[in-house]
């Protein structure tokens, strides 16, 4: 009997603070992927002898700087609870993203509201950005009813600038508020040394009398690419660099594919709240490219590591064209140091919401492009931390 490629398993758990040291993954860790899971069981640099010898012929070579590669694509989705993160997660943290979880909803009432704006209660974050990403819902008073997504928050003022998930987004003084519980991840840059920024994948492959072959990767690190287009279910791609080890037979597992919700398709009636520049256009695709610059290494007297050397995300969004006067993306681009801001929520229900905001993007070459007979601006940009670093991109599920 065949091993058949439908058969396929894929487990992932974190690796805490000892680097490279399997973590046993079991069946509740297993992640449900995309068809298009691709492994390199071994990859490195082969090194021919070279030797002279009186004959012609190919030489042999020798293999060094073993390490495996492996591409798995996952649906954007949450876990199905608020405040619980999704089970992918372990990728995110493992592609130069750090967790942060708000267990339980923010409550509150309002100093100060208007369209787009709230002023949240005294004793919230004095940190700028604190909630950005989050989703804010008015629960009484002016407003009541009204939901969005907060793309901008000052913490010397506590002034949340919020865009409008429902038709409007319009509080005022003493509308009472709910921030959902959510679990959020940016970026860091302090990755060697930091617990919970590797993780130990198996690559399970079954196959005939109840065995599976097994692909253990230690010490993994990646980087990841986000494609959200419109009609079609949103998706992260991971390139995935780990540590060899020597494949092995072993009985199958049973998969528990816990806190992975069902995708809701990109499309009008489940995404919202899209800014560009301050501009709340017609969006038909937005991609994301981490960017991260993974390398393994491998030198005498020292442990072998995957390392994420270097990052600089970027992406590309592609909406309806609008008038100059809208939008001109052309002097935009010509304007130097002029930054805008990148937003949007994907999802309608607590537990499956994702909200993306690119605080500091830097617009690249626009162009133009057609679909469906009507023109698009295709806008290349790239994602700029600010002074105090490690905030060019926030993903908050709730």
């Amino acid at each position: 009997m065949a091993y058949k490629t439908k058969l396929r398993t894929i487990l992932a758990k974190t690796e805490g603070s000892s680097y490279g040291v399997n973590s046993s993954p079991d069946g509740t860790n297993a992640v449900l992927v995309n068809s298009d899971l691709a492994l390199t069981p071994l990859a490195g640099d082969m090194v021919s002898r070279d030797v002279i010898r009186p004959y012609m012929g190919a030489y042999e070579g020798l293999l060094s700087n073993t390490q495996v590669q492996l591409s798995l694509t996952v649906e954007y989705a949450g876990s199905g609870t608020a405040g619980t993160a999704p089970r992918y997660a372990t990728l995110l943290r493992s592609s130069r993203l750090a967790e942060t979880t708000m267990a339980s909803a923010l409550t509150g009432t309002a100093t100060a509201g208007g369209s787009g704006t709230i002023t949240l209660a005294v004793g919230t974050s004095a940190v700028d950005d604190a909630y950005t990403g989050m989703v804010i819902s008015i629960t009484g008073g002016t407003g009541n009813g009204h939901v969005g997504l907060i793309t901008q928050y000052v913490g010397s003022t506590r002034v949340a600038t919020v865009a409008p998930y429902t038709a409007t987004f319009v509080p005022a003084a003493s509308s009472t508020y709910s921030i959902g519980a959510n679990v959020s991840y940016r970026p860091i840059s302090t990755i060697d040394g930091v617990s919970d920024t590797s993780c130990t994948i198996q690559y399970r492959l079954g196959g005939p009398s109840g065995t599976e072959i097994v692909h253990t990767l230690t010490g993994c690190r990646g980087t990841a690419t986000m494609n959200h287009t419109l009609g079609q279910i949103p998706t992260v791609t991971f390139n995935i660099t780990g540590l060899y080890n020597a494949p092995t037979d072993a009985s199958p597992v049973t998969p528990t594919y816990a806190n992975q919700s069902t995708p809701q398709v990109f499309r009008n009636d489940t995404a919202g709240a899209f800014r560009f520049f301050g501009v709340a256009g017609c969006l038909q695709s937005n991609t994301v490219d981490f960017g991260n610059q993974v390398e393994y290494r491998e030198l005498i007297g020292c442990s072998k590591e995957v390392l994420i050397t270097d990052s600089a995300m970027s992406g590309s969004v592609v909406m309806e064209a609008t008038s100059m006067a809208t939008f001109n993306p052309f002097e935009q681009a010509r304007t130097d140091g002029t930054l805008g801001r990148l937003a949007y929520l994907h999802g309608t229900t607590a537990g499956n919401r994702i909200g993306l905001v690119a605080p500091r993007c830097d617009l690249g070459l626009p162009s133009y492009n057609s679909a469906q007979g009507v023109e698009h601006f295709t806008l290349p940009y790239t994602m700029i931390p600010s002074v105090a670093g490690n905030d060019e991109l926030i993903l908050v599920y709730s």
